[in-house]
């Protein structure tokens, strides 16, 4: 039997947007990759790291 995994707890953060809402990034055939982030919820894990 597998155990069942441990439940992952979260701090939920404020947060406030500093620039724009799109992030870009080149490639490495130079082309521009423009996405628009909007954010509902802000959180951390309290009791996990990814390794």
């Amino acid at each position: 039997m597998s155990e069942s995994p441990e439940k992952i707890e979260f701090k939920m953060l404020d947060y406030k947007r500093i620039e724009n809402e799109y992030v870009s990034f080149e490639l490495e055939d130079g082309t521009i990759v423009k996405v628009k982030v909007d954010l509902d919820r802000v959180g951390i894990a309290t009791n996990f790291k990814n390794p």
